[in-house]
Order: structure tokens, then sequence, then C-alpha cells
């Protein structure tokens, strides 16, 4: 689960040669279509004030497009399996040598988003209608830009897929419709040398690897090249389920590649009132739309909160600047043109010239977002282990601190090293380190650090040993293991009988926020009282649902001079696992009576 070491974090992967010519796709069209990806978006006035003009001519613009015939393509093709995300439909076929391909729907479905009290309502009609926000071709530009920078994609051709008895069981969803084919052996990343096809992962299948072998790593390095790709074209749809990770052997260990997938949010524009409501810090922040530099580069990412927090845990902030320098020389005006010509060409004279300048205009702002969000991401960092045996080792300076992890092997001997990253208490506030299961040792020494720092030793007989300074250090774990700590004795230890307190869990980031809103008070004496209200919300470790949380209203009376002023904190496990509730309320001016 932990980075592999800087030795294993070269910008080398695995990819084909530039020379290698790409084979060309082994079937030939003979009859084509002309045919609108969505004609139902044309949109009326009020559907364009409130959604936005949105991408509404791409979308009702006929393009045309070769037929797929199912019996005779590639030798003839089976559908195997449906599948698809909220909003697209997927069907994966395959051949009669094993390769395979999925058909993703161009256009979306999204009755599964749609709550059944909102179904044949004027608001089932915006959401469908906001449909028109993403860009119906946007992936097909992708290969381009993808190859560019070093990311591996699957190649893809826009394809009609007819009426016919050839799609079986799977007809009544996918008969007469417009799909990208999507090749299901990625592209930019090299065959093993023994030609054997690996199996791709989903990411809890990379998950479960990595948790249960610690001889499995992930290549970090392209993590970050594809996440930066995604920021580039601005795709927020980022999520565990939207990547497949391939395993390339290396040396006795496996290294895994990110393979990003389910590319349907590049480009994603947002223009009207409604939209743009929509996309405010405290409703979906991550909708902001397609533009030259991020409102906030940090909620854009809010989909990816999670993902970025567990396969970003290693770069430092030299090598995130490097690689954004390497990724800015590499898109050159020559490539972003190239990409927005694999468009299809009847749709081009829409907004293809206007995205390929946003993005070359991007280029001047892309390493300040960028670097803004290593700090962002940097500010609380968790380093995670396995449920084999690690030993962790944290070297505390005052303007510093190390962690260095190494494999414990079956003789008990401190072996490879699987992780190393210096932290600068400048930008990392807090490291919260979980061994997760196995006998794990962690080693702490040096002076007072500024940095606050989480042992959480997970299940098994751990083993603390102190010799330094151990202030801003809390150790956690159960009072029924067989734990040993040696050395000094000044660092917080938290040992419980609960189990939970060896807790790991990988999806729990919450983002801070705040909002402002109106406020509406009544009252018998003074009537209704109206004015502004903010609130602050601030996460913790292991507070529910929050840290803190504070409001503060001034309102003022319609029929009067007077003023109703509201004051409310939450302070979640203030004091041990008590909570500290603070309100108030008054009312100006006030009158007294002699």
């Amino acid at each position: 689960m932990l980075l592999p070491v800087h030795t294993l974090c070269q910008t080398n992967s695995p990819r084909q040669n530039n020379d290698q010519k790409e084979s060309k796709t082994d079937t030939i069209f003979s009859s084509y279509i002309k045919i609108a990806a969505n004609p139902q978006l044309k949109g009326n006035g009020i559907k364009r004030i409130l959604v936005g003009k949105n991408y509404r001519n791409e979308w009702v613009e006929p393009v045309k497009t070769p037929l797929l015939g199912l019996n005779t393509a590639y030798g003839g093709l089976v559908p195997k399996k449906l599948g698809g995300g909220k909003e697209t439909r997927t069907l994966r076929v395959e051949d009669s040598t094993g390769r395979q391909w999925a058909f993703r729907s161009v256009e979306k479905f999204p009755e599964n988003v749609i709550p059944p009290e909102l179904k044949k309502t004027f608001a089932e009609k915006l959401i469908r209608d906001g449909i028109s926000a993403s860009y119906p071709y946007g992936v097909m530009s992708m290969g381009v830009l993808s190859n560019a920078v070093d990311v591996p994609y699957f190649k893809n051709t826009l394809v009609y897929i007819p009426d016919g008895p050839a799609l079986k069981e799977f007809r009544p969803k996918f008969n007469n419709i417009l799909v990208l084919m999507e090749e299901k052996e990625p592209s930019g990343i090299a065959k093993q040398k023994d030609d054997k096809k690996e199996k791709l992962l989903s990411t809890n299948e990379l998950i479960y690897e990595l948790t249960n072998d610690n001889r499995n790593t992930v290549d970090q390095l392209s993590v970050l090249r594809a996440r930066l790709l995604d920021n580039f074209v601005m795709d927020f749809d980022r999520h565990e389920d939207q990547w497949e990770w391939l395993g390339v052997d290396s040396a006795g260990r496996k290294i895994y590649y990110a393979l990003p997938n389910d590319r349907d949010q590049v480009f994603y524009s947002n223009h009207g009132i409604l939209s743009k409501w929509v996309s405010s810090k405290t409703i979906l922040p991550e909708t902001q739309g397609f533009r030259k530099k991020a409102k906030d580069i940090r909620t854009f990412n809010k989909a990816a909160q999670n993902f970025d927090r567990f396969f970003l845990t290693g770069l430092s902030e030299n090598e995130w600047s490097t690689q954004i320098d390497e990724f800015l020389n590499a898109m050159t005006d020559s490539v972003i043109e190239s990409a927005m010509d694999k468009q299809p060409k009847e749709i081009q004279k829409y907004s293809a010239e206007k995205i390929a300048s946003t993005l070359k205009q991007k280029r001047r702002y892309f390493k300040e977002d960028m670097m803004r969000y290593y700090r962002f991401l940097s500010n609380t960092v968790s380093i995670v282990g396995t449920n084999e045996r690690e030993q962790f080792s944290i070297a505390k300076k005052e303007n510093e601190v190390s962690v260095v992890v190494n494999r414990i092997d079956s003789a008990g001997n401190i072996s490879s090293k699987l992780y190393e990253r210096t932290f600068d208490p400048g930008i990392t506030k807090e490291i919260r380190i979980y061994g997760l299961e196995g006998n794990d040792k962690f080693v702490m020494q040096g002076e007072e650090s500024k940095i606050k720092i989480r042992l959480i030793s997970g299940p098994g007989d751990d083993e603390f040993t102190n010799t330094g300074d151990g202030r801003k250090v809390l150790a956690y774990d159960a009072a029924f293991e067989k734990n040993i700590f040696s050395g000094d004795q000044n660092f917080r230890k938290r040992i419980s009988d609960d189990p939970q307190i060896n807790n790991y869990t990988r999806l729990g980031y919450r983002y801070n926020h705040g909002s402002v809103g109106i406020s509406l008070e009544y009252s018998t004496d003074g009537g209704l009282f109206i004015g502004p209200k903010f609130k602050m919300v601030k996460q913790g470790f292991r507070k529910e649902p929050y840290s803190s949380s504070h409001l503060f209203a001034v309102d003022r009376a319609i029929n009067s001079s007077s003023y109703a002023i509201k004051y409310n904190a939450d302070f979640i496990k203030a004091f041990g696992n008590t909570d500290l509730l603070f309100r108030s309320d008054a009312t100006l001016p006030t009158s007294r009576t002699l």
C-alpha cells in the first residue's frame, strides 16, 4: 500500500516507444449514418437561462458515424456484460480471440440520479437538460493529450450500433445507439516481456493487493501525471471507480500504473444561472466549469478527495514541480490543436477553437493552481502500512520530519525500503501513520517538531521505541494487545479497550467549509426578523460529524429597528469524549421598566 521509493518512481514507465507505430483498426466500415448525440438538448429560452447555452450545438448537430455490425466486425463480436456509471450505459463485447471492447453510450441516461419525488416534474427536465454542460465527444481528444504527457489511455472510435438479434438480451438498452467503442487493452503501456496479458484491476481490487502484500506498490508519478491531465482538461468526476490499474513485474515485486477511465466530464461547461448556483462551495463546487484558471483548485477536486490522499502521499514538492514543468513543456500549441482536430468535423465550428484557446491560456496559471493543490494535500498526510510487518522510522527536527518505512522479513530483519518522505512544518501540520495489521515497529527519535504525529498501530503486538522528544506525538493502540513501549515515555498514549481505536477509514476525508446565507426568525413580540448568517465547519481527527461548528446571525426586524443576534458553537469531544455546546441569543435594543 506504500509508495515505491524514488528508485522506482522514475519517469521511464513501461510506455511504448514513441517510434513504435500504433496498430491500425482492423475493421473496415462500409456504411455510415448521420446522427445527433441527443436532439432533445436544443433547449428553449428558459432552459438556456437557467442551465446555460453550454454545448447544445454539439449535442444536436448530426455527425457522420460508421455503422458497426456485431456479426461482422472483428470477425464477430459477442456481448458479454452490461455495465456503466450513473448516467452512461456500457456494454462489454468480445471477439473469438478474447480481445475486448466497451461500448460507452454518448447519450446520457440520468434516471438513476433523479430522486423519485422529482420524476415527471420540471426539476427532472432541468436535470436532464443539464447534460448539455458535458462535451459529448470530449474523450476523443484525450488520446492525443494523454500520449503527449505519458499517461496511458484507452483508444476509442465513434460508431453507431443498429438494432439486431446479435445484441441478445442486451437488445432493449443497446439498440440504435451512438457509442464510443473503447479498446480495453490500454495504449501507452508496453506489453510484458512474456506477452502475458495482465488483468486490469479496479481500485478496490488494487487496494486488496497492496494491503496484503507489501512488495506490491504503486508508481505514484504515473498517478500524478494522470491527475495533472485531469486538472488541465478540468475533468471533475475522478472518483475511485474511474480508474483501472495495470501491474508490471519488477525485481520480485509488482508495480501498478494508473489508467484513467470514463472521461465523460472533460471541458465541462457551466454558464446558466441555476448551474452557477449549484457550483457554489456549499453544494457542488467541483462543477465550477472549464476555464483558464480554477475558481478554487481545492474544491474542484472534491470528487477525488480520498483518491489523492491515498495515491499521492509520497511525492515531494520538488517532484510535483518537476512533473508540472514537464507536463507544460509537452502541452504545446500543436498538441492542443491536434487533440481538438480529433473531434467530429461537423461540430468543430462551435467550441473547438474556444476550448483550444482556453487550454493554451491555462498553461500560464496551471503551475500556480497545482502547487496550491499540493500544499492543500500536504497539510494533513496519512501514511498507510499493510497487513504484513513494517518498521516506521520517524526522525524529527525543528524544521523537518522524515518518515521512512521498511519491510520486516519473515526472520524479523529490517528489509527493503517501502517509503521515504521529508515533511516541511511550513506546509504539513499533521502526519497520521496507520500500521494496519501485523506486528509493526514504530521508532521515534529527534527533537520536538512543529508537526503533530499520530501513530495508529492497528491490530497486532506492536512495538514503540522513542529516543527523542515525544511532545506532539500521540500513539493509539488497544489495551488487550501485547504492545511494548521502550525508551523515553514522553509521548502521549491513547490506549483503549475499544478495538475501534485501531480503525483506518480510507474514504473518511471531509472538507472544512464556510457558508453565507439568509436567516429568518419570528417572535410574537418582534414579528419577522431577516438578515445574514455565517456558518463555519471545521473537521478533526475522529470527530463526527465535525470537530467544530460556528453559526453567527444578525437579523433586523421588518417592522421596527430591533435586532436579533445569535451565536451557536459546537465543539465535539472538547474534553475527552465530552462535547461542548454554546448557545446565545440577544435582542437589541433592550427596554427596561423602572
